[in-house]
């Protein structure tokens, strides 16, 4: 059994860290390196960074980032944010990512993600699925207009186990820094529809919650922003708390 996983997730735009609701209303929220050498300290499990910019310019900040990460940081990292070739997938790896979050190009170029499987190695490679919630239903949507994907959810799943994600990324964007817990229930079937580690994104306000998380579904880690960001609590504090609820975490020294 794969041990848990606390994951904090920062967001860079304009060469900074920021954070906002529903994937808008963005703030600036701090220096994206004093961030990253403290979650590393703090004992998280992984990192992942996400260029949420719009040029080429955000693109290359984030490949700097990952550079001098790999001088302050000694835990796994992933980076992502409109990777759509395999160029873009090397030059994250060369620059120090461990593994590459691709999403709306699974929809618009699934043989692309298939390349980069063979070529990087499944372990690579994590593929990202955005969901949008409306009451009582759900949609696999991509890109930032959120275009409606015309796949049923375990249709979906499928191709991404075919063209060969070494683990899925769920993202439920209504819930993204709402901290008002995710959706159980949907998490806890698409864990089961897949023999992939899944992570869950969107929601998380409080240990509970990540408790929760853990106890009633097979996710096997949990990416977090808000509850970092915005309370006072750090990845030592959610490492506390789940060894004391019998969460199953990597061992710390």
């Amino acid at each position: 059994m794969l041990k848990k996983r606390i994951v904090p997730t920062l967001l860079l735009k304009n060469q900074r860290l920021v954070k906002g609701k529903n994937f808008e209303n963005y703030r600036d929220v701090g220096d994206p390196m004093s961030v990253i050498k403290i979650y590393s300290n703090q004992y998280s499990d992984e990192l992942i960074l996400i260029n949420i910019g719009d040029n080429e310019e955000d693109f290359k900040f984030l490949l700097k980032t990952l550079e001098k990460s790999s001088e302050k940081c000694f835990i796994p990292i992933t980076a992502g944010g409109g990777i759509d070739s395999l160029d873009k997938v090397s030059e994250l790896i060369k620059h120090g990512a461990d593994r590459v979050l691709i999403t709306s190009a699974i929809y618009e170029s699934p043989e692309f993600i298939l390349k980069a499987s063979e070529k990087f190695g499944k372990q690579s490679i994590i593929g990202g699925i955005d969901i949008l919630e409306n009451k009582d239903k759900f949609f696999l949507v991509y890109g930032k207009k959120r275009k409606i994907i015309n796949y049923k959810i375990e249709e979906y799943i499928n191709k991404l186990d075919q063209l060969g994600v070494g683990e899925i990324l769920v993202n439920f964007v209504k819930r993204d820094g709402e901290m008002k817990g995710t959706n159980i229930e949907l998490l806890k079937y698409i864990c089961n529809l897949t023999s992939s580690p899944v992570i869950v994104l969107g929601g998380i306000g409080n240990f509970v919650d990540i408790e929760k998380i853990f106890k009633k579904t097979g996710c096997d880690a949990i990416a977090c922003a808000s509850i970092f960001h915005f309370a006072d609590n750090n990845p030592i504090r959610v490492r506390s708390y789940l060894k004391n609820h019998s969460i199953d975490q990597r061992i710390i020294k």
